[in-house]
């Protein structure tokens, strides 16, 4: 695609992607670097004598260091894979428009222009119009109906994903989306349907078909990237109201079991009844990991919760034992007489 900087010229945009930078390093001097390295290597390259800058606009990103910065790091990655993948967002790299656009009716107009032309030209029985195999093609090997279905397949996934980016925008930072799956697969399914309707007589083509299932794929990467989102949400809701139902004032270390048993099977149920409903149906999506997380940092609260409540009940029972074994006191009245003769 054309990058929406690119100047009148045809070349191709390099982009070079250097991560674990210090954040000490000039970015004017890291770019010279890397470029002249790239230069380097193309220069061993067998090709015409032309440097690596007059075939390529050469850009460097620099990401920081994946572990000692890893959120900036994480974040640099996100906001790169948006700006090359999401048409929906305003930094995204290329041109969100094809000019000029083939209608997917076009074979139809085609044929039908050629038939009125051929019939109205002369009174001599009109020449068949040119088989696909006798057409001569734009690329050696490949038809020009090919290359049209090409052509259109792209516009049209473009577009197709481009409307699904922007409807699903809203969930990206929702706290959760109730029914996400049912949801996602319903947002799924009309898209894909939008896509058949405007590759219209290409729909049943073989780059149309190759196109369409990569449409869905895309649209389901996007999807399970807010579903990762999504899932540990709802296991920290399931830990909190864990937590909560623990800290019912309770001295007897037999309740408190009970309590522990039956909140974590609650809440266990209550994670996976809401996770279920995030899954689209018949997407490869898991959260066995994140259940044992859950499992684990129920029974660490509980352990501690359980400490705190042994050490008050064996308090309470000193406390009971000491009230038992104190002696009583005693009261005696002394009386004091004195007698003085003279």
């Amino acid at each position: 695609r054309k990058a929406k900087d690119s100047s009148s010229d045809s070349k191709s945009q390099l982009l070079l992607v250097v991560r674990d930078v210090d954040e000490q390093h000039n970015p004017d001097e890291l770019t010279a670097a890397v470029t002249f390295d790239a230069e380097w290597i193309w220069s061993e390259v067998a090709k015409p004598p032309q440097r690596l800058s007059d075939v390529f606009r050469v850009s460097v990103i620099a990401l920081p260091h994946h572990r000692y910065s890893a959120s900036a790091y994480k974040a640099a990655i996100e906001a790169l894979h948006l700006k090359l993948t999401s048409p929906a967002e305003e930094s995204f790299a290329f041109e969100t428009g094809f000019q000029p656009k083939v209608t997917g009716d076009l074979a139809e107009q085609v044929s039908k222009a050629w038939a009125e032309a051929s019939a109205s030209a002369s009174p001599e029985p009109a020449p068949a119009p040119p088989s696909e195999e006798a057409a001569a093609p734009t690329i050696p090997g490949v038809s020009a109906i090919d290359l049209e279905s090409t052509y259109h397949s792209d516009q049209v996934y473009f577009e197709t994903y481009s409307a699904f980016l922007s409807q699903i925008k809203p969930w990206k930072n929702a706290m959760f989306v109730e029914a996400f799956g049912k949801r996602a697969n319903d947002l799924i399914n009309t898209h894909l349907e939008k896509f058949d309707l405007d590759m219209g007589a290409y729909k049943s083509s073989a780059v149309a078909q190759r196109k369409r299932g990569e449409l869905r794929n895309a649209m389901l990467s996007e999807l399970h990237a807010i579903f990762a989102k999504l899932v540990p949400r709802v296991k920290g809701t399931a830990l909190q109201k864990f937590k909560n139902a623990l800290m019912r004032p309770l001295d007897n270390i037999d309740a408190f079991l009970d309590l522990v048993e039956r909140e974590s099977k609650a809440q266990e149920l209550f994670f996976l009844n809401r996770c279920n409903q995030c899954v689209v149906p018949g997407a490869p999506w898991a959260v066995q990991t994140e259940r044992l997380e859950l499992q684990a940092s129920m029974q660490e609260y509980a352990e501690d919760r359980k400490s705190v409540i042994v050490q008050n009940q064996r308090m309470h029972e000193l406390q009971e034992a000491a009230s038992r074994t104190q002696p009583k006191m005693t009261n005696f009245n002394f009386s004091f007489g004195f007698n003085f003769g003279f």
